[in-house]
């Protein structure tokens, strides 16, 4: 009786010690103190070494400071060029519990559309369609969109968002940029390496 408990408690105890090294092998950035949460500028090269992805700041780009690290969300890198007006940044959203566990990126991105046709202060519309892109050796699925200001319906930018689901975290890139600057927003997307 004695041995047979031993064995049961070596099987969980080895069924524990596969389960976090498993687990352990597949870190996310929302891990407390993780050096994988975010990727590191050199000069003008950014380099994330979790989610393999390098490139170079574009020219007449700056980056912005990060924001700060949100439960659940956090900021990796933000790019922008006054002229003409671009905005590009990549954020790492938790999708590991509960029912955001089988969220797919089109899920995600219908997600993101409804907070977004909330607005209060821009009026937004999308393309009817997913689109889908290869960046750095990854599929994204993009919801193009575009938005006016309630205030000023002259004024306003397209904004597409990109979505790629990675291991427990959803990959969220989006670019807004004005009239006429699609091919250098295309042209920095192409650049991105892993």
């Amino acid at each position: 009786m004695i041995r047979k408990r031993y064995k049961f408690l070596g099987a969980l105890l080895l069924l524990l010690l596969l389960l976090l090294t498993v687990s352990g092998c597949i870190p996310t950035p929302f891990v407390r103190g993780s050096p994988l949460v975010t990727g590191t500028w050199d000069g003008n090269t950014f380099t994330n070494q979790w989610t393999h992805i390098t490139f170079e700041l574009p020219a007449g780009f700056s980056a912005l400071p990060r924001h700060a690290r949100e439960r659940g969300r956090v900021d990796d890198f933000s790019i922008r060029s006054e002229y003409p007006r671009i905005v590009i940044g990549m954020d790492y959203i938790d999708v590991a519990h509960g029912t955001a566990s089988g969220y797919t990126a089109e899920y995600y991105l219908g997600i993101i559309q409804g907070s977004l046709l909330r607005s209060e202060t821009r009026n937004f519309t999308f393309s009817e369609d997913f689109e889908y892109v290869t960046i750095a050796g990854r599929e994204y699925t993009i919801m193009r969109g575009a938005y006016t200001y309630k205030d000023d319906p002259a004024d306003g930018a397209f904004h597409d968002v990109y979505a790629h689901r990675f291991v427990n975290t959803m990959m969220i890139l989006i670019t807004v940029y004005e009239d006429g600057a699609a091919d250098i927003v295309d042209a920095f997307l192409a650049s991105i390496r892993n």
